[in-house]
């Protein structure tokens, strides 16, 4: 069944985009596009359906756009701020899903991707640089496995798998291989097997019960001898002209050796792999056309993941040759097969005993448990399609990379679930959301997107919202919160709220910082009445031109000294890339004054 939606703009060519039945999940090989689209302007559709349409329903990235349908066409309405620009805050790519709903049945169709084309301006130049700084710091805090990470200042104690981490082991492997050749050489473990033979006589040097057997059952070889020596029999002196003789050979093809070897194979073909997938991942710049002061947002956030790759893919090409050279020497020495190897080899005593065994064996296991990246750290960049979620994760990132220069360590980095109605607007976070900091008796927790429930408190966030009156006048039972800040020490604890927004710092005056006053300084309390919120706060990440004061306090009364010590404090920060490094550190000095400063 076809179905065409067709885009329009004023200010550029209709673009025809063919909608399926089967939706396009792989956002990180590389997809088919379709076309562009442009942020900043705005879009109106006509949709082509076999069938008459009742009624469409448009989701741009799963966010529903309200439209209205008119004899195949699909108009968008204005939304505050947006207007019907249908793409405006979004980067790099998106889809449409689209249901539609006719007299009979309900079809759902799904587009490919659209990279959306931004202009070429400060503040794209903001979010790529929020961008580089979220690849390149996402590792430390995101995508935790089995193991929790303890040191990021060490790859090797970390089991966190990254790049980094992976190339860490690689080049460790090299080294144990490389260190432990002499050892192999001159220590080579082997079995002795024995192999019997018939041949003479004379070239017996021991007997056993096999020699014995043989002689017995072979009498013809039997001859007869001048002297008093051999078998004596019916007083004739008898000795074998030929007989079972053992020889014993030396094998090295023994298990630990097979493994030794096999493991530089498995090795070697996982990096061949690894290159050919890098190849496949890596995005070649879109050739189609974009305005002249626009570019393509997609190609934006291929770059800093491409830096990532290039050098990822380099560094193993120069690993690959080093495992092939010491494949060929470990062959030569030990003169065995090698086993094929896909997890940790069973231990053994010489694995557990001996020295240069034990090294080997211990960067397998090294391997299977921290090793063999999957470039898990590189898709978060591409799950972001809209600004305000890329400036959210930039500045969760900041926060928490502050607290380690201030010399707290991560103890812990988890994914909490938070229930809710299934017709919520609130969606789980992708990632980690709760991060515990640790330093002496201090605890610092940070909640990303946390829930403030009405009815109860869950996570240990200590906070609850009071009523359920909302500032339109109707009911609702939670807040959502971008961050909340939870500094506790001796059973009391001091709480800031964080909201982020990708604005300038007038228009979170003018347009939501009153809004975001009432909900929380109003409407959310601590569960124990010794705790206290001290900061309800709005990181903003847009400057205005010539900005020279990068935090504002709403108390402006003229009472200034006294305005800076209302509790909570509520205050706006600016927080982006393109500030000086001395900036950003004393205005997240100021966030966080109640803890000492690095």
């Amino acid at each position: 069944m076809e179905c065409r939606l067709i885009l329009q703009t004023k200010l550029a060519n209709d673009l025809n985009i063919i909608l399926t039945e089967t939706p396009e999940n792989n956002t990180l090989l590389n997809s088919e596009i379709c076309g562009i689209v442009y942020s900043d302007m705005e879009y109106e559709a006509n949709i082509l359906f076999d069938e008459e349409i009742q009624d469409v329903s448009i989701y741009v990235n799963d966010t529903l756009r309200e439209c209205f349908y008119d004899n195949g066409k699909i108009y968008f309405k204005a939304i505050e701020f947006l207007g019907k620009r249908i793409f405006l805050n979004y980067f790099g790519y998106v889809t449409f899903t689209i249901i539609i709903k006719t007299t009979e049945s309900t079809y759902e169709f799904y587009s490919n991707y659209l990279d959306v084309a931004v202009r070429d301006n400060i503040s794209s130049n903001l979010i790529r640089k929020m961008t580089a700084y979220i690849a390149e710091n996402s590792q430390k805090y995101l995508f935790k496995n089995d193991d929790r990470v303890k040191d990021f200042a060490d790859v090797q104690k970390s089991k966190n798998k990254n790049i980094e981490t992976e190339i860490s082991i690689l080049e460790n492997i090299l080294f144990e291989y490389e260190s432990s050749f002499k050892y192999f050489k001159t220590d080579t473990k082997y079995n002795i097997n024995s192999n019997y033979i018939v041949d003479d006589f004379e070239k017996l040097q021991e007997i056993k019960n096999e020699t014995i057997q043989y002689i017995v059952s072979n009498p013809q070889h039997l001859i007869t001898v001048n002297h008093n020596t051999g078998i004596v029999y019916n007083k004739l002196n008898l000795q074998p002209k030929k007989t079972l003789i053992n020889k014993n050979k030396v094998s090295y093809n023994i298990y630990e050796n097979q493994v030794v070897l096999g493991f530089l194979k498995y090795i070697y073909n996982s990096i061949l792999n690894k290159i050919k997938d890098i190849e496949s991942k890596q995005n070649k710049p879109n050739t189609y056309y974009i305005r002249s002061e626009y570019v393509s947002s997609a190609n934006e956030i291929y770059k800093e993941i491409n830096k990532s790759l290039d050098k990822y893919k380099a560094k193993l090409g120069e690993i690959k040759i080093k495992v092939q050279k010491f494949y060929f020497m470990y062959k030569q020495i030990l003169k065995c097969e090698e086993i094929y190897i896909n997890n940790i080899p069973k231990p053994s005593a010489i694995f557990t005993k001996i020295q240069h065994y034990r090294k080997i064996y211990k960067v397998i296991i090294d391997w299977f448990q921290s090793g063999n990246y999957n470039l898990q750290n590189e898709k978060i960049i591409l799950t972001f399609s809209e600004a305000s979620q890329i400036y959210e994760y930039y500045v969760l990132l900041k926060i928490n990379n502050y607290l380690i220069k201030n010399n707290y360590y991560l103890k812990e980095a988890n994914k909490f679930v938070y229930n809710l109605r299934s017709d919520s607007k609130y969606i789980n976070t992708k990632f980690e959301n709760t991060f515990i900091f640790e330093k002496e008796k201090i605890i610092i927790t940070v909640y990303y997107q946390p829930v403030i429930y009405w009815n109860q408190v869950v996570n240990d966030i200590g906070l609850f919202r009071n009523n359920n009156i909302s500032l339109d006048g109707g009911k609702a039972k939670y807040y959502t919160p971008d961050y909340v800040i939870k500094i506790s020490e001796k059973d009391v604890s001091q709480f800031i709220i964080l909201d982020a927004k990708w604005s300038t710092i007038d228009s979170v005056i003018n347009y939501s910082f009153k809004d975001i006053i009432y909900k929380y300084a109003f409407s959310i309390s601590t569960i124990n009445s010794n705790d206290i919120i001290k900061k309800i706060w709005v990181a903003n990440g847009k400057e205005i031109q010539n900005q020279d004061n990068y935090i504002y306090n709403f108390y402006n009364s003229s009472f200034r000294e006294r305005n800076n010590e209302i509790i909570p404090s509520a205050k706006i920060l600016t927080l982006n890339p393109n500030l000086d490094e001395l900036i950003q550190r004393k205005v997240l000095n100021q966030l966080f004054s109640e803890i000492k400063k690095y």
